[in-house]
């Protein structure tokens, strides 16, 4: 039961991954998404863990969104309380160069210039567009995905009847077993 509620919540933010297009160029979050079942034999208790690999705080980003400096987009930190998130807020005007130059040039993105043509992918238009990026996504802030507590909460209202189903298989095996050897005698 546990290894089937693991299964299907990584199946289902992976498919929440691609429907809402949060994949990088690696797919690094999708590819990272696993799910590990303990035991506890002193306690008697067992755990699902959900590994996002080392994807550092990106997760956590796509997962509850960013509000933006100037406007907060809707849902953003919704379920937060389920994975226990921050809020994310962008205190700048503009995001790091670097990192929208880096996203430009690996994203097979076309640029268009104030003509609406599209341009080549010059050192300078590069520099310009990850300004005007930079400055959107700041000021607008990062959509809320909930691609893992949306998961996480579709698996849990049935994780309940799943476990009274498993229970119920369990102890009919057994009634069975026992009847079987208690007439044997």
């Amino acid at each position: 039961v546990f290894q089937n509620y693991g299964k299907k919540v990584v199946q289902y933010a992976r498919s929440i991954l691609t429907k809402r297009d949060r994949n990088t160029s690696q797919k690094s979050l999708y590819k990272n998404l696993s799910y590990q079942v303990n035991y506890d034999s002193k306690n008697q208790t067992y755990t699902v863990g959900i590994d996002v690999g080392s994807s550092d705080n990106y997760w956590a980003y796509v997962e509850s969104g960013v509000a933006g400096k100037d406007r907060k987009q809707s849902n953003v930190g919704k379920n937060a309380d389920v994975l226990d998130l921050p809020d994310f807020k962008f205190r700048s005007q503009n995001l790091a160069r670097v990192v929208v130059e880096g996203w430009i040039k690996n994203k097979p993105i076309k640029l268009r210039g104030a003509d609406g043509k599209f341009q080549a992918k010059t050192e300078s238009n590069i520099k310009s567009a990850s300004f005007l990026i930079g400055r959107a996504i700041a000021s607008r802030g990062l959509p809320y995905s909930g691609f893992l507590s949306t998961p996480i909460l579709t698996q849990d209202k049935t994780l309940a009847q799943d476990l009274a189903n498993a229970f119920q298989k369990d102890l009919t095996k057994y009634f069975d077993y026992e009847l079987e050897n208690t007439f044997k005698e």
